[in-house]
C-alpha cells in the first residue's frame, strides 16, 4: 500500500506498532491516516480511538484496513470513530478512490472552517 500510495504522489509515514503511529501523528499531524486494525501492541480500532480522544487530532479522517472476513471489525472501525475502512485483500484502484474522496472531504472541512466567523 505504500508503494501504491508513493507512485500516486502522495507523502507516506508508516509504523509498525499502534503506539508508534500514535507517536507519528502527533509528531507529523497527517492530513489522513490508514491504519491497519491488526498491528503490534496497540491494534488500530484502539488507536484511532485515542486519537479521537485528542482534541488537536481528533478531525484527522482515519481509515481503517480490515480483513474482509470479520464483518464485526466494521462496526467496531466506525464505533472507534474512524471515517471509512478498507477490507484487505485490497484493490488497489479501491485505495486510491477511498483516498483521494478523504482527503478531498477534509480539504473541504478546512476551507468551511476558514469561512466561519469568528466568535468574540
Amino acid at each position: 500500500m505504500t508503494y501504491l500510495l508513493h507512485e500516486q504522489g502522495y507523502q507516506v509515514l508508516n509504523s509498525i506498532s499502534g503506539l508508534e503511529a500514535l507517536r507519528i501523528v502527533e509528531e507529523y499531524q497527517p492530513d489522513l491516516i490508514l491504519m491497519d486494525v491488526e498491528m503490534p501492541l496497540m491494534g488500530g480500532v484502539e488507536a484511532c480511538q485515542k486519537l479521537k480522544e485528542n482534541p488537536e487530532l481528533s478531525d484527522i479522517p482515519v481509515i481503517l484496513i480490515i480483513p474482509a472476513a470479520v464483518i464485526e471489525l466494521r462496526q467496531q472501525a466506525f464505533s472507534s470513530g474512524a471515517a471509512d475502512y478498507i477490507p484487505k485483500p485490497f484493490f488497489p484502484e479501491e485505495v486510491i478512490a477511498r483516498v483521494k474522496t478523504h482527503l478531498t472531504l477534509q480539504q473541504l472541512r478546512h476551507r468551511l472552517q476558514q469561512l466561519k466567523p469568528s466568535k468574540v
